[in-house]
C-alpha cells in the first residue's frame, strides 16, 4: 500500500499502524519512510520466476522488528469476534475515540499514550447479563498536562450503550505491569477496526 504524498495526516496514520492501532495493516520498518505498510487484507500469489527478478529489500532489520511484525499479523488473524449487539452498543464509544485521537487537546494526548484497550465480558459474552471490565492500558502518562484518567474514562464509558444486556463493572487506566496474567489472558484487545469496516484511508 502506497501513499504518494507523505502528508502529516498520513504520517499520523502510519504511526497508528506502528502502535498496532490499525490491525488491518502491519508496520514495515524498512519501508515506512517511503509510505508503505502491509495491507493484511490483500493476499496474492507471485510466480517464483517473477519474484526472483525483484530486488530483495528486507522489511525488518532486527529481532524486535520481526517480533512486532509477527504480532501485528497475529492480531489481525486471531482477533476476537465481539457479539453484534456489543458492536452496536460500542458505536458511539468508537466514534468518540477515533474523533478525539488526533486532536491537540488534553483528551487527545491521553488517547495517544494508550498501548491498548482490553475488555472482558463475564460470566460470558453469550450470557443474558454481561458485566464488562475495561482496562485502558497506557505506556505512560501524557506529557505537558495533568493526568486526568478518571474523568476521561468516565466520559468514554458513558458512551457505551448499557440499555441492553451489558453493564459496566470496572473501567480503569493502568500500565501493562498492573494487570494480572489472568486478567490479560481472559480479556481481549478492543481493536476499534474490529468494530467497523473502516480502513486506514477512511
Amino acid at each position: 500500500y502506497f501513499q504518494p504524498v507523505m502528508s502529516r495526516r498520513y504520517l499520523c496514520r502510519i504511526g497508528r499502524v506502528r502502535q498496532l492501532k490499525r490491525p488491518a495493516f502491519a508496520y514495515v520498518p524498512n519501508m515506512a519512510e517511503d509510505g508503505f505498510v502491509a495491507d493484511l487484507d490483500r493476499v496474492m500469489t507471485v510466480e517464483k520466476a517473477v519474484l526472483a527478478s525483484w530486488p530483495h529489500i528486507p522489511g525488518c532489520m532486527t529481532d524486535q522488528e520481526c517480533r512486532a511484525f509477527s504480532q501485528a499479523i497475529a492480531r489481525k488473524r486471531y482477533r476476537f469476534a465481539f457479539p453484534d449487539d456489543f458492536v452496536s452498543a460500542a458505536s458511539n464509544f468508537r466514534r468518540k475515540i477515533f474523533g478525539k485521537y488526533k486532536r491537540n487537546t488534553d483528551e487527545g494526548r491521553h488517547l495517544r499514550v494508550l498501548r491498548e484497550i482490553r475488555i472482558s465480558g463475564k460470566p460470558s459474552w453469550s450470557d443474558s447479563n454481561v458485566k464488562l471490565k475495561i482496562w485502558f492500558i497506557k505506556n505512560h502518562d501524557p506529557e505537558g498536562v495533568d493526568p486526568d484518567w478518571g474523568s476521561l474514562i468516565e466520559d468514554w464509558v458513558a458512551l457505551l450503550d448499557v440499555s441492553g444486556r451489558f453493564r459496566i463493572d470496572t473501567a480503569i487506566a493502568c500500565r501493562l505491569e498492573d494487570l494480572t496474567a489472568r486478567d490479560y489472558v481472559e480479556s481481549d484487545p478492543l481493536d476499534l477496526d474490529s468494530l467497523s469496516i473502516d480502513r486506514i484511508y477512511a
